[in-house]
């Protein structure tokens, strides 16, 4: 009886984890990615890599892309860009670049020094480095 119920805890706990990539322009360093930087730098609170390349957000509207901003900060697409609205009426930064689908958010970082897009767990991200995070909701 335990096992049966610590094995629903525990397949209830793991579909909360969705795998969650950070695909980037080739020119920024591995280095300076980590979670909270990416978290911050969506939210519009880091505005440079850790190498000072400055940041150009990227934001796919396509579904499986909103559930990956969704898990990683707590909100979605839409609010997250309401609040980047709000920093632009402050004068504080501009707003994120949109793409219609993953696909095309991937083309933008890889023509864009200083891009990143939040997806979810992709294998083909062509002219671009992947950079997985690890967690879910904050």
């Amino acid at each position: 009886m335990r096992l049966a119920l610590l094995l629903v805890l525990c397949c209830a706990c793991t579909t909360r984890l969705a795998a969650q990539v950070v695909v980037v322009n080739p020119g920024i360093q591995a280095a300076g990615i980590d979670r909270e930087r990416i978290i911050n730098i969506l939210l519009g609170r880091v505005t440079t890599w850790a190498d000072g390349t400055p940041t150009i957000v990227i934001v796919s509207l396509e579904a499986s892309a909103d559930h990956a901003i969704d898990e990683l900060l707590g909100r979605d697409t839409d609010r997250l860009l309401r609040g980047w609205k709000r920093l632009v009426y402050a004068g504080a930064g501009a707003m994120p670049t949109t793409a219609r689908s993953n696909a095309e958010a991937i083309q933008l970082v890889a023509r864009l020094p200083g891009a990143m897009v939040l997806l979810p767990l992709t294998a083909d991200a062509p002219g671009c480095r992947i950079v997985p995070l690890a967690g879910a909701k904050r």
